[in-house]
């Protein structure tokens, strides 16, 4: 399955790429976003920081997918849960605010968590997390190393970073407690409409918290769980099998009841680490945080590095027209079928023969009208014929091939389940695949101010990086989250954007043997990775 699973991968980025290129239909709109340029520019819009919880001192992402807890916990059997409701992605702490008189607490300090998945149904929000959030303030002895509740999460922090405060947030209530687990004030917990993002601002008017404004640098514990109205911690058991009112997937009574830490490193080896012969708990690590922004010091991008991976790529692409070449050859002396006539069309499109790339589409469309696969290259062919034409015409065009890209998407539906149980063909992944892709990519080229269609592109993108990681195919799932983001800057969700371009970053440095890929995946790699540089996602 990896090999199709590659083709489709690179057959796809290239009609995407190709696509995307020709700037006609862009031209064509320029004045919609030349419009948006001046008007920004008059009203000079800005939102003014303590608003959104003051200047950000310090951002921590956390791995994606990593919301196992010690490895093998899994979620309660309920329909208060969703995939990834408790997969935290970014932590950001903000520096303190000292007078804000419009708000009800003036004085206070905020920390925004970020999850990969929200509300089920944002009609009917169902709140169910707990966060825990132990901080170290001092750096010295004294403080606590011991959880909260006596029977909370079942770890034991480091010994070298004890935490002096406590932040509890159970569904939308809270409170921040002392090291001797008393309550200090009542937090204010808030989440956003789509319930990815919860916002948690802790009331500094006490004298008791107004130490926070002195320090320099901070360690925090973060963790999630699954939360309980009922218990003392407010958090679900994990058991041995999930039900309505408990986790599954325990193995051991000393088995941490979180799903996940922050932590940049091998979470499930570090929450697996208990004891059986001392009865003692899991230990945890914290991360360090810089409290004020001027603090830290600018990350300066490699000039020579980049110009290193830019002359590998270049080297790489002049060797690409020969490639295609010797591959239609041999193709073309194999006994003609659908599957080497839709890699001949690809590579007719690939070497700039647009044409005669469609002209075999529709040969092989019209001997199987319901290919979803060669409906979606149809739908991108004839999106692409509004590159260079008039505005009207463009429409035409995009709305015609995005009829196309839906029905194939449509009759693709329900692959990602049966990827994910095991029970999907080959011929249907590559599909479901040439599909979102096929959409994604052509929905990352049209101007976004016109079509609307970058939201519907993040989301194709993401899916196919999900089939991607089951799969074990980093390449592309790093490719699908770096034109996720893209399609998320598109639509003006800079923080989403971020977030996908960071693990893009993150699988890249995890990959190795990339000496062995062939041509066309070292290109994609090497492109990606020059981008990640450029941008400063790769040091």
């Amino acid at each position: 399955m990896k090999k199709i699973i590659q083709r489709i991968f690179f057959i796809s980025v290239s009609l995407a790429v190709f696509i995307i290129f020709p700037i006609g239909i862009i031209h064509s709109f320029q004045y919609g976003d030349y419009l948006q340029q001046k008007l920004n520019s008059v009203l000079k819009l800005k939102v003014y920081e303590p608003y959104t919880g003051g200047k950000t001192a310090a951002a921590v992402f956390d791995p994606l997918h990593d919301d196992y807890g010690s490895g093998t916990a899994v979620y309660p059997a309920n329909s208060f849960y969703s995939e990834g409701n408790l997969d935290l992605v970014l932590y950001t702490v903000h520096e303190p605010v000292y007078h804000a008189p419009w708000m009800g607490v003036p004085e206070y300090w905020q920390m925004d968590l970020e999850f990969r998945t929200g509300f089920k149904d944002e009609e009917k929000p169902v709140l169910n997390r707990t966060i825990f959030i132990y901080i170290d303030t001092d750096n010295a002895a004294g403080g606590s190393l011991n959880t909260l509740f006596e029977q909370g999460e079942n770890i034991r922090f480091n010994p070298e970073h004890p935490w002096d405060y406590a932040i509890a947030a159970f569904g939308n209530e809270g409170w921040v407690y002392n090291s001797k687990g008393e309550e200090i004030d009542k937090l204010e917990v808030v989440y956003s409409t789509t319930g990815k993002k919860v916002f948690i601002r802790v009331p500094l008017t006490k004298k008791v918290m107004q130490k926070i404004y002195t320090v320099k640098e901070s360690f925090h514990y973060v963790l999630t769980g699954a939360y309980s109205q009922l218990d003392q911690s407010h958090l679900l058991p994990i058991s041995k099998r999930k039900s309505r009112t408990s986790g599954g997937g325990s193995i051991s009574t000393l088995m941490p009841k979180v799903y996940d830490v922050l932590y940049d490193g091998d979470q499930s080896g570090m929450l697996s680490s208990w004891n059986e012969d001392t009865f003692e708990f899991a230990q945890i690590n914290p991360v360090s945080v810089d409290m004020k922004l001027e603090n830290k010091a600018e990350v300066s991008v490699s000039k020579t590095k980049i110009e290193e991976i830019q002359k590998e790529l270049n080297g790489l692409q002049e060797q690409y027209p020969a490639y295609l070449a010797d591959k239609k050859a041999v193709l073309e002396n194999e006994t003609p079928s659908t599957k080497t006539k839709l890699e001949l069309a690809l590579i007719a499109l690939n070497m700039g023969d647009r044409e005669l790339s469609e002209k075999m589409i529709t040969e092989l469309l019209s001997a199987d009208a319901d290919n979803p696969s060669y409906i979606a290259y149809m739908g991108a062919l004839e999106s692409r014929k509004g590159a260079n034409a008039s505005v009207l015409a463009a429409v035409e065009a995009v709305n015609k091939g995005y009829a196309l890209l839906d029905k194939a998407v449509q009759l693709t539906e329900g692959i990602l389940e049966k990827v994910k149980n095991g029970t999907a063909e080959e011929d249907e992944i590559g599909q479901r695949y040439n599909a979102l892709l096929n959409r994604g990519g052509t929905s990352q080229s049209v101007p976004n101010d016109v079509f609307f269609k970058a939201a519907q592109g993040s989301q194709d993108y993401l899916e196919a990086a999900e089939i991607a990681i089951i799969d074990n195919n980093l390449l592309m799932a790093a490719r699908c989250y770096y034109d996720a983001s893209i399609c998320y800057s598109l639509d003006n969700k800079k923080s989403d954007a971020v977030i996908w371009k960071r693990e893009s970053a993150r699988i890249i440095q995890k990959m190795q043997d990339v000496d062995s890929l062939n041509l066309e995946d070292k290109i994609n790699y090497v492109s990606l990775q020059l981008e990640l540089y450029k941008e400063g996602y790769l040091k």
